[in-house]
């Protein structure tokens, strides 16, 4: 509310004007120091509210406080999210369940602080919407909240989206949020030789740097996925090969994604020769940036194709005698967008299963009915009957592909 009078204003006694405030001022005035009173006593209420809370869950609370320490832990690891491969994309509270269960009371939350397993997971969330305090004040946590952690290994989820929003925001604001991503990064850098899991979801200049500077011989799951908003250089597979090469890591599962150019082929497919304990690749590309006449995985599929599981050794018509991918279970490759371009040349798969040496390995992708003939179709289909597992959905109806071509080829001979 604006208040039109030369009286009211913010004056101090000092500066009172000449002839003191009108009734109606003096009024006003009286009734916010009345307000400011009750605020305080208010606020004196709510503390002692909250110290109550304490002693009611001392009484009434009939396990945690009257457990060992050691079981009330792990009753509390029971209100962590539970995941494996897929991490759920979920409001960022599911990953503070920590926090909630030391905001019940004192007891409580010495104990949650004092269990390290509630924090070997921390969800990292940096935007441009975000207040100029909460991003000052992020490393800070970040760095109290992995100390908790203890020597565990550690699973972060960073997900970074400043350069979509930086045309509408002001300077200091972006300026804020990237000093916070730099200490941020900093604080990943001190502890990376605990990360055992990394998802993240950021420019290309954010891994970059906080490769450059990780020491991860723990790493075993790592997802990347860059936003090529501004940057459209590919997918940085030297700077993840260097990576590997430097702290030596067994990685087990690789996701790959960008909305920008694809990584080279050849440069992928070095990548992933150094990736011998393998177990999970998942390739998630923007195709409308390809323009190379050779789909981009042909190579890579007969390379796998031709590696017998678990040994490494090579088929005689194998083009090169060292070892890809020897322990992969499970490959898993789509497109942005729906691209009329595939991945890979869905005619060869059936000769890869029929006589490659990975009938095992599970397919999962996506088709268009332009990718797929209905001769290769038929030959897929029957791959499914003999007990390959053929994860393929159609594009345009996010059914299962070769059973509808088995739906559809029944009512045609009908």
């Amino acid at each position: 509310m604006v208040v039109l009078s030369h009286c009211e204003g913010n004056f101090v006694d000092e500066d009172q004007p000449e002839g003191g405030r009108c009734v109606v001022c003096e009024e006003r005035l009286n009734i916010r120091h009345q307000i400011k009173g009750l605020e305080e006593k208010l606020n004196e209420l709510k503390a002692k509210h909250y110290a109550l809370g304490t002693t009611m869950n001392e009484i009434h609370d009939p396990f945690i406080h009257k457990f060992p320490p050691e079981i009330s832990s792990h009753i509390f690891r029971f209100c962590l999210p539970t995941f494996d491969c897929e991490i759920p994309k979920c409001n960022r509270w599911y990953w503070t369940r920590a926090l909630t269960l030391g905001a019940v009371c004192r007891k409580w939350r010495q104990l949650a602080w004092a269990t390290p397993v509630l924090w070997d997971t921390v969800f990292l969330d940096i935007h441009l919407s975000m207040s100029s305090s909460l991003a000052k004040s992020l490393p800070i946590l970040l760095l109290k909240w992995l100390g908790r952690s203890g020597m565990l290994p550690l699973t972060i989820l960073f997900d970074h989206d400043v350069y979509s929003m930086s045309d509408y925001c002001s300077l200091p604001r972006v300026r804020a949020v990237m000093d916070a991503t730099r200490s941020i990064l900093a604080v990943i850098a001190i502890h990376s030789y605990r990360l055992r899991d990394l998802r993240l979801n950021a420019g290309i200049d954010i891994f970059e740097s906080l490769s450059g500077s990780m020491e991860s011989h723990q790493l075993s799951n790592l997802d990347l996925t860059a936003n090529a908003y501004l940057d459209r250089r590919p997918t940085p597979v030297a700077a993840m090969l260097s990576l590997f090469e430097r702290s030596g890591c067994f990685l087990k599962v690789l996701t790959l994604g960008t909305n920008g150019i694809p990584p080279p082929a050849k440069a992928l497919e070095d990548l992933l020769q150094a990736m011998l304990s393998l177990e999970r690749l998942c390739l998630v590309f923007d195709l409308k940036w390809w323009d190379e006449d050779t789909a981009l995985l042909d190579d890579i599929f007969s390379r796998i194709f031709h590696t017998i599981p678990g040994n490494g050794a090579v088929c005689p018509e194998g083009a090169t005698s060292k070892p890809f991918l020897p322990h992969l279970q499970v490959m898993d490759c789509r497109s942005y967008n729906n691209e009329p371009v595939a991945l890979f040349s869905w005619d060869r798969i059936p000769q890869h299963y029929r006589q490659g040496k990975r009938r095992s390995l599970t397919l999962k992708s996506a088709a268009l009915k332009g990718h797929i003939t209905d001769e290769i179709a038929l030959q897929l289909l029957q791959l499914v009957d003999e007990g390959v597992d053929l994860q393929i959905v159609d594009e345009e109806s996010g059914s299962d592909f070769p059973e509808n071509f088995r739906t559809r080829t029944c009512k045609q001979d009908v």
